[in-house]
């Protein structure tokens, strides 16, 4: 493929620029846009205090590698989700993007979520084609290579951005659909012993908050 060249010298210098650019010259690797059913961004309701609604809404907190942070979850109201968000649905095999600040940072929603979920401004959703697995996209994305691509394409120093634009560029190894399952049996078991993980975490703190004489704490939404 014909990968973006700039010619800034952030570009030219960037420390893998010389292996990025053999590796896109393989077959295997396509632009992103050709490995898509659907790209969009979301946005922020005008005026909304997204403290209040029904609606869980993700902002650019709430996704990092490999991982979904509903503790950081905001709000909308129903209605704003059924009509301003309604070409936004995740669905299984979506993969939520970061695409402001941490760029490119990837989760995959292998089953489809259990409640309603609508995206702000700087987070993209991909549906990756058939043949695209999504957890194997969202683990190249969240790779060294994926990272290093997105850091060659990123438009800001200070404030890192990739337009829509230039994320459809981005140059992604394709490689068979029985390697893509590997990575994504991975993945599910990671996923499995993070959600334990967590599950015992909270159970310790709660235990620690019973001999202290105080029960669980819950801590309203940041605004």
């Amino acid at each position: 493929m014909n990968s973006v060249k700039r010619l800034d010298a952030d570009y030219a210098a960037h420390p893998m620029a010389s292996y990025l650019d053999q590796l896109v010259k393989r077959p295997e690797v396509h632009p992103l846009s050709d490995l898509l059913s659907h790209i969009s961004s979301g946005h922020t309701p005008y005026k909304h205090n997204v403290t209040q609604g029904d609606v869980a809404f993700a902002t650019v907190e709430c996704v990092s590698p490999l991982r979904f942070h509903e503790d950081k979850l905001k709000r909308v109201t129903n209605d704003q989700y059924a009509g301003e968000f309604s070409r936004q649905r995740i669905t299984k095999g979506s993969v939520l993007c970061t695409i402001k600040r941490r760029i490119c940072q990837a989760y995959p929603w292998t089953e489809a979520p259990s409640f309603p979920l609508a995206i702000n401004q700087d987070v993209a959703l991909l549906k990756p084609r058939q043949g695209v697995n999504s957890a194997y996209l969202a683990c190249y994305l969240s790779s060294r290579v994926g990272q290093s691509f997105a850091d060659r394409q990123k438009t800001e120093q200070i404030n890192p951005y990739i337009s829509l634009v230039n994320l459809k560029t981005m140059p992604v190894f394709l490689p068979s659909d029985g390697f893509q399952k590997r990575v994504e049996a991975a993945f599910n078991r990671i996923a499995k012993m993070d959600a334990v993980a967590h599950s015992d975490g909270s159970s310790a703190t709660d235990l620690l908050l019973s001999h202290l004489g105080s029960g669980p704490i819950d801590f309203p939404l940041a605004a």
